[in-house]
């Protein structure tokens, strides 16, 4: 009896404890539990807000798209895993909407955040040729041909082909844009245009400059003779560049009678160009040349020879 009186009172103890600290307990229990249900709640609802993006997202000015809610590396994983989801990025097409804003900055920052934001596998080569062809602003024409440069998709050749033919109407810095992204492409097609306006005396000798040194980048495909041609062209910056092209070229191919003559030019920056062209012979640099230019009156060619 003593026993079951003992027991009796201890349950009783225990039920006055729990009635005693019961707002303790709750607090410790049910706060927990209500934290993750607030959690999975949350969870659902970030799902469908997402699910609704395209339907339900107010109008939002540029430059505050959302907050970042993950950081990058998660954020190129998810890419990665869903390719084909990533055109009907929310972000990705205000970029686009904002790449055909009435405002120029925003369009500019916009042709930049594609390339931030790693678009450009998406951005196709036509709206770009649209949006250079909308523009006469030369900053943003420079911003869509490096674009142009750095897509994988194949160009629109023949239109840009077509502005670099154009002396009439195309502004010069467009054609010089123009003609090096045309040259980024090394197509075998636009060679012939090509060497045509960089031999042509008549063009603006910037443009033929610019061209001369592009030259290079179809490597083998131009020929030692066609380098000469215009390392005797009457426009000294030609000439220049000219001998930049050659100095490109291995070293036991460059030819050293033609470059002599160019390194007592009355031109301190052709003298200086001819300098670096005998030095990039490496074993085969004359010592003369080297010898009159280290007494050189200009500091860049004595320099160079040094």
């Amino acid at each position: 009896m003593e026993k079951q009186a003992v027991n009796v009172s201890g349950v009783v103890l225990m039920r006055l404890y729990f009635l005693e600290h019961m707002n303790e307990v709750c607090v410790h229990f049910y706060v927990p539990s209500l934290l993750c249900l607030w959690h999975i709640a949350s969870s659902h609802q970030k799902r469908d807000f997402q699910a609704n993006d395209a339907q339900d997202e107010p109008p939002r000015s540029y430059g505050t798209i959302r907050a970042q809610i993950c950081s990058e590396e998660d954020a190129w994983d998810q890419r990665e895993r869903a390719p084909p989801m990533r055109k009907n990025d929310s972000f990705y097409r205000h970029l686009l909407q904002e790449c055909q804003s009435a405002d120029l900055q925003h369009r500019l920052e916009a042709l930049e955040d594609l390339r931030r934001h790693e678009y450009l596998d998406l951005v196709e080569a036509q709206f770009l040729l649209d949006r250079l062809n909308s523009t006469a602003h030369w900053q943003e024409q420079t911003v869509i041909l490096r674009l142009m440069s750095e897509i994988e998709k194949l160009l629109p050749l023949d239109a840009l082909m077509a502005i670099l033919a154009d002396a009439e109407t195309s502004t010069l810095f467009l054609r010089m844009e123009v003609a090096h992204t045309l040259a980024v492409t090394r197509a075998e097609e636009v060679l012939d245009l090509f060497v045509r306006v960089v031999l042509d005396p008549k063009e603006h000798p910037w443009l033929r400059e610019t061209m001369t040194e592009d030259l290079t980048l179809w490597g083998e495909r131009i020929s030692e003779e066609l380098l000469l041609t215009l390392l005797a062209d009457s426009e000294p910056a030609v000439c220049t560049a000219a001998l930049e092209a050659l100095r490109e070229r291995p070293p036991q191919t460059i030819p050293l009678e033609p470059v002599l003559p160019y390194c007592t030019h009355e031109k301190k920056y052709v003298r200086e160009a001819a300098i670096k062209t005998l030095m990039a012979t490496e074993q085969r640099v004359p010592i003369d040349p080297i010898l009159t230019a280290l007494h050189d009156p200009e500091p860049e060619v004595r320099a160079a020879a040094s």
